[in-house]
């Protein structure tokens, strides 16, 4: 099956159960092939991140995102997972491995996300969190703003963005100088 990625640049929203890191999207979908709860994922490309969905479009309605590409099981290709995962029946906790014996996956803790140059908001950091981050000073020619992601791995992804220093109130020779926070 030839996938057509008419979704790109979509985005199912808040409807995630885990974020991982990928190189492409056939790596996010090889991963969501292997948990029986996933429906459709999307693949953030610029911060290689797969959200892996608990729904699909059949309840929620896509929403625009530069970047993204938005995919549904069905539309997967087969050949993406081992044969012994295809169709396999791991409990919902499990995620089934290469040679088709199922793995307790346990939900992850990212911990606390702390920068002071930035508003970083979010509900809890396990599992599935999303984070809103965003800087309080944007560097010039940035937008200043990104969705961070608690991935597998137990690590926050990104930031990829950089926030500025505050400037200083200093005297007109040392006009627009950098201060330290």
């Amino acid at each position: 099956m030839t996938i057509t990625f008419e979704n790109r640049d979509k985005y199912l929203p808040g409807r995630s159960f885990v974020n991982n890191s990928a190189n492409s999207i056939y790596q996010c979908m090889d991963i969501c092939y292997r948990f029986n709860y996933c429906k459709s994922v999307n693949f953030v490309k610029d911060l290689r991140v797969c959200v892996m969905n608990l729904e699909d479009t059949s309840s929620v309605t896509l929403i625009p995102m530069t970047g993204s590409i938005y995919e549904e099981r069905p539309q997967f290709p087969q050949d993406l997972v081992p044969k012994e995962c295809v169709g396999h029946s791991c409990p919902v906790e499990d995620l089934c491995v290469a040679n088709g014996t199922c793995a307790n996956w346990l939900y992850v803790d990212c911990g606390d996300l702390v920068d002071k140059k930035a508003i970083i908001e979010y509900e809890y950091t396990v599992g599935y969190a999303e984070a809103s981050y965003e800087c309080k000073r944007p560097l010039p020619g940035q937008i200043g703003k990104e969705t961070l992601y608690c991935l597998m791995s137990g690590h926050w992804s990104g930031p990829n963005i950089q926030c500025g220093r505050k400037y200083c109130k200093c005297s007109l020779q040392y006009f627009n100088k950098i201060c330290k926070i």
